[in-house]
């Protein structure tokens, strides 16, 4: 979405109308020095170079100048490759003028100080602008808008080109959605995934699932603690009903005081205590299901098998990694191996190479020695030797009256040099005299000549004037920045509101609060709910309507006192600049006292006698004229003669006779030819044999040095043969290697299918041990473990209540049997009956003591229960449990209102802003694929995108091709950019090989659109290294560049200007289509511990159906240069 500043200042201050670079100068950055490309069209301008050109360099260039320096994005260019200071110039023109925008990093050249970098904004005249007119250029756009809606670089592509199907969809909708930092949809998944997270997410502590389990159990268990109470009345109620009994039975003690009780019975009771205390505890454990004795021990196995089969794993995958290192280690030549067939053609000529050398070193010498004779006998006739001595043809007539004219004309153009000589040495003469008298006219000035004098004076006089008129404009500006200070002080003032205008906006903001809390307390006052409502409306009104009034007032203050200061510095500045231009004057005028005026009219006076001296000077100037022309004729004279000697080596090189030979020597070089021609004739042959081994050794030698070139190897040794040897050594070598390479190859994949058995294996265990936990509904092995242990335990608990009643049954007699015990024991009854049993043989006095004992019970009891204060701290911890999932309960409120909020924005967006984008993004895509992918939708309340073709039907991005991708991601970068210059961010648009993967009718299209896009008025600028691209848009007539090499550009300097280039040869479209990589099969299988890494240290040979032209072409060269040595 369009930020707010942009629209502001965009439709405020530049409108519609575009900013557009017209020229960019690099100082020094990257490789690039001193690099200027000048006169960049408004519309469509094409920067072509091959790769490591600097394209992209001249792009980070634009964004270091536009944005600032950034560690992250130019390591890679700073420090440059050559000194110099790092940084550059571009040249903006703008609706309001031309600017030049200059950033430098500090001096010191490091991006470390990359915050501390020099930026001057000027116009063409040089005059300094402030930093705010370059957010101004830039509408307000910030870096990340720019990187994402005006820059499309080869790296965005490549990054779309990594994505899966579904990835890349979701970007596309993303950038369709105008969002260039977060996306809405993203947003809202994650408040989305926060309120999951708050509702039963494991990873957050006390979710409102645990927090409402945790409040249910505090529940339950403070109406458990609430039964002590109610025990302890009950208890206090026992207690007296026994002190009443006691009193009953008191009369009663004397007749049954001598009846004892029996013993042995509280020894049954506490017994049968015991047994009941089990059945609590048996019955705490819960019920148990049926599980066979031997499930614990299987699930144990099971757990031990995966356990083995994942080491196994391990060791597979470590087996698989050590291979991968070790074929990492054995990349071999892939070009020595390509090559095999020219080099084994090469060592079957090793003895060809043997016998030429041999044959070269024997007509070398006896070259030498016929050479010698040659030259004595040359240097005998007085001439001077050459290198071409040895191979000089035979005198004939028609040599000699070729070079007769010539030798004639050389003559002529020698004496006519003489001559003019003498006429420039009588002119000299005559300067000589004039500036003798000129000197003695001269002699109290310190100026050589009348014209200097002049100049100075003049100087001096225009200097005095300039320096006067600084005088005026400094008094002007001293008493501008005076005023500017005083309104600045005014305004600093005025920051702090009046104390009046404080009170009345204090009023107001109190008016509102009173009126805030007379609606929150309204049923106090008897005001109904809309009635408050209304109240709590208007008295939020009041305190916004004052807490903006003091804002607006404060900010229009503080408005006002940044503009003074502005101003301020503003004159300032230039007062600083002029005071300093003064002090340049002053150090230039002469010294002397008095006012500027008296002084200036002295110079004028000087000024005027100076001038008659000026005769003088004109009869110095025209003696130096009359100089000046004889030197002239001399020189023409020494170039006539310079071109007739020229012609004389010419003509003798022709005849292959020495060049310093004279017309003299040749005459006697021509009576003397028929001894020399013997010798020249034995010359020539032994040279010419010479030069047929040489040139057969060097045929060798250039073939040796080709296929090394091409596959890289460096040679310990300067002659042919041992270069062979170390060729064919190496082909070996490689061969070797890639067998090597190709047996790990097949036993890396040998062990990755065994990973897959074992992988399979494990799973199949898994399924096992995962439907022998679900069989007794527990979720894992420690809950089927723990049912285990709960099982022994009931098991346990059983066998010791069985025991307990059979010894009850043993001292009891036939009173009771095992089966009785067991029943009373589930259903109450035992004391009882034994009470019964007992009431026969139980005197007055032991149940006297019986009570007295239950009373001291009681009494214990009732301590007891008075000290427990567990109710109150349950109590305690719900009340703070209960206020947790109130606090958890209002922040999932906010996240869902703040959801609510953006599905709001989203829909609005999409039914009133995004169509207009996807309306400009399909008429793009629709010309950038011919008319087959016709229109560019969001379904309704979905995030994602749809596309129909020319048949109407819909497809997904996700089925689209990667090409179609991209043109599609290209659509709608361009609809983006012209939806931003409507609402007045009209930026240039970059475009950084984007064509890449485009076939060449889509290429045409998609530049055809691109030119259309630019009729409107933006700049679009399009750095590329392919000839076919380059070539299409010379066909449009677009203005496309070809950047130098830089070490052209720090050698000489370059500028790379306008230039039309004729086409030479059409690309052929299928040579630029691409293969899409196919998933590995062999990856698949992983079903539990994930995919094996890729070993990229195996990189298979290509089928010969896969060469590209270039190794094709080079492969064919080979083989024919073999064929032609084994002819």
């Amino acid at each position: 979405m369009l930020p707010a500043v942009c629209l502001a200042r965009g439709k405020h201050w530049l409108g519609n109308t575009p900013v557009r670079i017209s020229e960019i100068t690099v100082d020094s950055f990257g490789h690039w020095k001193d690099l200027k490309v000048t006169d960049l069209s408004s519309e469509v301008t094409v920067i072509h170079g091959p790769n490591e050109a600097g394209k992209s360099t001249l792009l980070q260039l634009l964004r270091a100048v536009l944005y600032g320096f950034s560690p992250a994005q130019h390591h890679r260019f700073v420090p440059p490759l050559h000194e110099g200071r790092v940084g550059g110039t571009i040249h903006v023109a703008a609706p309001n003028g031309r600017f030049r925008v200059r950033r430098w990093l500090p001096k010191s050249g490091s991006l470390d100080e990359h915050d501390q970098n020099e930026l001057s904004v000027e116009s063409v005249d040089g005059a300094l602008k402030g930093r705010h007119l370059l957010n101004s250029l830039l509408a307000g756009v910030d870096e990340s808008i720019f990187q994402n809606v005006f820059a499309v670089g080869l790296s965005e592509m490549q990054q779309l080109g990594t994505l899966s199907d579904t990835e890349a969809a979701n970007q596309l909708y993303g950038l369709a959605s105008g969002t260039d930092r977060v996306s809405l949809s993203e947003v809202s998944r994650q408040l989305e995934d926060g309120r999951d997270q708050l509702l039963s997410s494991e990873e957050v502590v006390n979710n409102l699932k645990q927090l409402i389990e945790r409040s249910e159990e505090l529940r339950q268990e403070l109406q458990v603690h609430s039964l002590p109470t109610d025990r302890w009345f009950k208890l206090n109620e026992e207690r007296q009903r026994i002190t009443d009994e006691l009193q009953e039975l008191e009369g009663r003690q004397e007749s049954v005081s001598g009846i004892n009780s029996s013993e042995p019975n509280q020894v049954v009771r506490d017994q049968w205590q015991a047994c009941v205390e089990r059945k609590q505890e048996l019955e705490s454990v819960g019920p148990i299901p049926d599980i066979p004795d031997d499930s614990l021990k299987r699930l144990s196995g099971l757990v031990s098998e995966i356990n083995d089969l994942r080491q196994q794993w391990e060791a597979k995958r470590s087996q698989r990694k050590q291979l991968k290192e070790n074929g990492q280690k054995l990349v071999g030549n892939k070009p020595l191996l390509q090559h095999a067939e020219p080099i084994n053609g090469l060592s079957s000529q090793r003895s060809q190479v043997v016998q030429l050398e041999e044959d070269v070193e024997r007509l070398a010498g006896k070259a030498e020695e016929s050479d010698f004779e040659l030259q004595a006998e040359i240097e005998r006739l007085g001439i001077k030797s050459g290198s071409r001595l040895g191979a000089m043809p035979v005198i004939t007539h028609e040599m000699v009256a070729a070079l007769r004219p010539l030798a004639r004309t050389a003559r002529d153009a020698r004496r006519h040099l003489e001559s003019l000589s003498e006429q420039n040495q009588a002119a000299a003469e005559k300067v000589d005299a004039v500036e003798v008298k000129l000197a003695n006219a001269l002699k109290n000035t310190k100026h050589e000549t009348v014209t200097d004098l002049l100049n100075d004076g003049q100087q001096q006089v225009n200097d005095l004037v300039e320096r006067i008129d600084l005088d005026n404009r400094i008094v002007k500006l001293e008493r501008s920045l005076k005023e500017a200070r005083e309104e600045a002080a005014h305004w600093n003032q005025r920051k702090v509101l009046p104390w009046r205008t404080l009170m009345m906006l204090g009023a107001i903001f109190s008016i509102g609060i009173a009126v805030v809390l007379v609606a929150l307390f309204g049923p106090m006052f008897g005001i109904g709910p809309d009635q408050r409502l209304i109240v709590s409306i208007l008295g939020g009104s009041l305190c916004f309507t004052a807490a903006i009034i003091k804002k607006v007032l404060s900010f229009a203050a503080s408005k006002s006192f940044d503009s003074c200061q502005v101003e301020a510095r503003e004159i300032a500045t230039e007062l600083a600049s002029l005071q300093a231009a003064a002090v340049t004057l002053d150090a230039r005028l002469p010294s002397g006292s008095g006012p500027l005026a008296v002084l200036l009219q002295s110079k004028q006076d000087d000024l005027t006698r100076f001038q008659k001296l000026k005769p003088l000077e004109s009869q110095r100037v025209a003696a130096v004229e009359e100089v000046a022309l004889a030197n002239s004729q001399i020189a023409d004279a020494k170039v006539q003669l310079k071109q007739a000697r020229r012609a004389w080596r010419e003509r003798l090189h022709a005849f292959d006779l020495p060049n310093s030979m004279t017309p003299t020597q040749f005459r006697q070089f021509s009576q003397a030819e028929g001894k020399l021609g013997k010798l020249r004739e034995d010359h020539q042959q032994v040279l010419q044999e010479l030069a047929a081994s040489q040139e057969q050794l060097q045929t060798l030698g250039q073939r040796v040095q080709l296929v090394r070139q091409r596959v890289g190897h460096e040679f310990q040794s300067q002659t042919l043969e041992p270069q062979i040897s170390e060729l064919v050594a190496a082909l070996e070598a490689a061969q070797r290697q890639k067998q090597d390479r190709d047996g790990m190859q097949r036993q890396w994949r040998e062990l990755g299918r065994e990973q897959e058995k074992i992988a399979r294996a494990a799973k199949r265990l898994q399924e096992k041990k995962k439907r022998l936990i679900d069989r007794h509904n527990v979720v894992d092995v420690k809950d089927f473990k723990s049912l285990v242990q709960r099982k022994e335990v009931a098991s346990k608990l059983r066998k010791q209540i069985d025991k307990q009643l059979v010894e009850i049954s043993a001292q009891l007699g036939e009173a009771f049997t095992k089966s009785e015990l067991r029943k009373m024991l589930s259903k109450g009854g035992f004391e009882g009956k034994l009470q019964k049993l007992e009431s026969d043989h139980r005197q007055v006095s032991n149940r006297v003591a019986k009570l007295l004992e239950r009373r001291g019970e009681l009494n214990a009891k009732l301590s007891h229960l008075s000290q427990n204060r567990k109710h109150c701290e349950t109590r305690l911890e719900l009340e703070v449990v209960r206020q947790q999932i109130r606090d958890r309960a209002q922040h999932w409120a906010l996240f869902a209102g703040v959801s609510r909020a953006l599905d709001t924005v989203r829909i609005s967006y999409e039914s009133e802003r995004q169509p207009e984008t996807l309306a400009d993004a399909s008429s793009y895509l629709k010309r950038l694929t011919g008319g087959r992918y016709r229109r560019i939708w969001t379904p309704f309340g979905e995030s994602s995108l749809r596309v129909d073709d020319q048949h109407d039907r819909t497809v997904q991005v996700e089925s689209l091709s990667r090409g179609t991708r991209e043109q599609l991601f290209l659509s709608l970068r361009l609809a983006l950019a012209a939806v931003y210059a409507r609402r007045g961010a009209a930026l240039p648009v970059i475009l950084d090989d984007v064509f890449v993967n485009f076939d060449a009718s889509r290429a045409r299209a998609a530049a055809e659109a691109i030119c259309e896009y630019a009729t409107a008025g933006r700049q679009v600028l399009i750095f590329t290294c392919h000839d076919h691209i380059h070539d299409l848009f010379l066909e449009l007539g677009v203005d496309v560049r070809t950047l130098p090499t830089p070490d052209d550009v720090v050698v000489h300097g370059a500028v790379v200007a306008p230039t039309r280039f004729a086409l030479e040869s059409k690309v052929d479209p299928a040579s630029s289509g691409l293969h899409q990589d196919e998933l590995d099969p062999e990856l698949e299988y992983e079903l539990t511990y994930g995919a094996p890494e890729y070993d990229p240290g195996y990189e298979p040979e290509p089928d010969e159906g896969e060469l590209s032209d270039d190794d094709s072409q080079r492969m064919s060269h080979d083989r024919n240069l073999s064929i032609g040595s084994a002819r």
